[in-house]
C-alpha cells in the first residue's frame, strides 16, 4: 500500500464502565474517520468521527462494511473498530485481526484495563506487593494463564515470555521469565499474530533524538512513538517570544497598510498573533493584505487564527515563495516577514531585487537549549539510532553542546527536514543519510520510515 494508507486499530473499553478506555484509544477515536462499534457503545466514544457504523459481528472481505473500511484506510484515514474486551480476548477481535492483517492493512491494538484489576480497585482490594508470580488474569475455563513476574519460572509453566510488553524494547519469545516480563501459559497460547503487529512497526526498536524546542518536540516524538520508536528528546533550541516588543507593536499597528505577510514558521504565526490579540486585534485587522505561509505546519496555524494562506508553495523554502510572488505580481508591494532573529536573507533580499519594500521585523529570538546530562552520556555510549535535524539552528546547537565534535555522532544515522538543514550538517562534519522529499514533520517522518524499509533485512 502507498505512504498515505490508512490503518486500523482494534482497541477495548470494559463494557460496564467504557469510560476506564485509555487516553489512547480516545486519541485514535478524535482521529478517526469511521468507528465500528457495538450498538450499545455511547456515541460519545468517538464523536467527531465522519462516520460511525453499528456491528458487533467480524468483518470479512466480501460484505459492504468490509469495503466502507477499505476506503477509509486507502483515503490514509483510521479506522477504529470497538471491542467490549481486550481486541484479542473476543473471538470477533480474532477474527477482525487476521483478516485485515492477511489483507496487508497496517494494525494496531489497544488492550483494555482487565476486569481483575478493575474489580479488585473498585473493591479496595490490596494485591500481594513482594510475590509477582501470581496467576493474575485467567480466561474463563481457568486454563489459559497470565503473569506478571520479575522472578524466574519453571520451563514447563510458561509457553511465551513477552519481555517489555508495549515498549520499543518488546522481545516475544519462548521460554522462562526475564525480569518485567509477562508469560502466557495454557492451551492456546501459541495462537498469535505473525508477524507481531507491534514489532512490526516501520521504527520498531529505533532510538531517535528529537532535537526540536521542548513545546514542539513532543509533536514529533509522539508521532515516533506510535511508529514503535523511542523518542529522546533533547531540545537543541530555545524560544524567545517578542524580543523587540516595540517593532512587533510597530508592525501589528501597520498591518493594514501592507501587501503581503509572509509567515515562515510556525513560532512567527504563535508569537505575532498573541501580538495581535494583546492589542484587542484580530484577525480582521489584516484588511487587504494578502498572507503566504512557508510549510502546511504554518499554514495550519494560521488557520486555525481565522486566517486562510492566499498563498503556500509546493516547496517549503523561501526560493519556492519568491517564485510563486513573483507571479502574482510583486513589484512595488509592500511586504512584511515577521520571523526569527537570525535567518536567512534569501527571500527578503529576493524580494527587494524585485522591487518590493520589505520590512522584517524579529518576533522571536532562538537561543540554545539546555545540555541533558543522561541524553548526552546515551550519545556518548552509542545508544542513539537515528539524529533528527529539523531546522539549521539545531544542528549548530546540538554540536556546541558536544563541544564542537560531530564524530560524537558517529555511530548514528543523520536525518535532515530538508536541503537547507542538510546543508548546515554537512558543513558540521555530519554525514547526512536521510533527507526529507517533503520539508514538513510528516515529510521527516516519512522519510525516516522509507530508509528503515529500505535497510530491513529480506526476511
Amino acid at each position: 500500500m502507498s505512504r498515505r494508507t490508512g490503518r486500523v486499530v482494534l482497541a477495548g473499553y470494559p463494557p460496564d464502565l467504557p469510560d476506564l478506555v485509555s487516553v489512547r484509544s480516545l486519541d485514535r477515536a478524535i482521529a478517526s474517520s469511521l468507528i465500528i462499534a457495538p450498538p450499545d457503545l455511547p456515541r460519545d466514544m468517538g464523536n467527531r468521527a465522519t462516520s460511525w457504523v453499528d456491528s458487533g459481528t467480524p468483518i470479512s472481505a466480501d460484505d459492504d462494511l468490509w469495503e466502507t473500511m477499505l476506503e477509509a484506510v486507502e483515503a490514509g484515514g483510521t479506522v477504529l473498530r470497538w471491542y467490549p474486551d481486550n481486541p484479542l480476548a473476543t473471538s470477533t477481535g480474532q477474527a477482525d485481526a487476521s483478516a485485515i492483517q492477511e489483507a496487508g492493512i497496517p494494525i494496531e491494538l489497544i488492550p483494555v484495563v482487565p476486569d481483575e484489576i478493575i474489580a479488585t480497585t473498585f473493591a479496595g482490594v490490596w494485591l500481594p506487593v513482594q510475590s509477582r508470580t501470581m496467576a493474575l488474569v485467567s480466561s474463563e475455563d481457568s486454563s489459559h494463564d497470565v503473569w506478571i513476574s520479575g522472578h524466574q519460572s519453571e520451563d514447563n509453566i510458561t509457553r511465551l515470555t513477552i519481555s517489555r510488553a508495549g515498549t520499543p524494547q518488546q522481545v516475544t519469545a519462548g521460554g522462562v521469565f526475564q525480569p518485567e516480563a509477562l508469560g502466557i501459559g495454557g492451551p492456546g497460547s501459541e495462537n498469535r499474530l505473525d508477524p507481531n503487529w507491534f514489532e512490526s512497526l516501520p521504527l520498531f526498536g529505533q532510538r531517535i533524538l528529537v532535537t526540536r524546542t521542548i513545546s514542539q518536540a513532543p509533536i514529533l516524538s509522539r508521532s515516533l512513538r506510535e511508529l514503535g520508536a523511542e523518542p529522546i528528546e533533547l531540545p537543541a533550541i530555545d524560544i524567545i517570544p517578542n524580543p523587540f516588543p516595540e517593532q512587533t507593536e510597530a508592525a501589528v499597528t501597520d498591518l493594514p497598510t501592507y501587501d503581503w505577510v509572509i509567515f515562515t514558521s510556525t513560532n512567527g504565526v504563535d508569537v505575532f498573533i498573541d501580538a495581535l490579540r494583546q492589542t484587542g486585534r484580530d484577525a480582521r485587522h489584516f484588511g487587504q493584505a494578502k498572507v503566504a505561509a512557508i510549510g502546511n505546519a504554518t499554514a495550519e496555524r494560521l488557520r486555525r487564527s481565522m486566517i486562510q494562506p492566499d498563498f503556500v508553495p509546493d516547496e517549503f523554502v523561501a526560493e519556492a515563495v519568491l517564485d510563486g510572488l513573483l507571479e502574482r505580481g510583486i513589484d512595488g508591494a509592500k511586504v512584511l516577514i515577521p520571523r526569527a532573529e537570525v535567518a536567512r536573507t534569501t527571500l527578503p533580499d529576493g524580494l527587494r531585487e524585485r522591487g518590493a519594500t520589505v520590512d522584517v521585523v524579529p518576533v522571536y529570538r532562538t537561543i540554545p537549549g539546555t545540555p541533558d546530562p543522561r541524553v548526552i552520556e546515551r550519545i556518548d555510549a552509542g545508544e542513539i539510532d537515528i539524529v533528527t535535524f529539523t531546522s539549521s539552528s539545531t544542528v549548530t546547537n546540538l554540536i556546541d553542546m558536544l563541544d564542537g565534535d560531530a564524530s560524537r555522532l558517529s555511530s548514528a544515522r543523520i536525518a535532515c527536514i530538508g536541503p537547507i538543514t542538510e546543508a548546515t550538517a554537512i558543513q558540521h562534519g555530519l554525514e547526512v543519510s536521510i533527507t526529507a522529499g517533503e520539508y514538513s514533520i510528516p515529510g521527516l517522518i516519512n522519510a525516516l520510515c522509507e530508509a528503515q524499509e529500505e535497510g530491513a533485512p529480506d526476511e
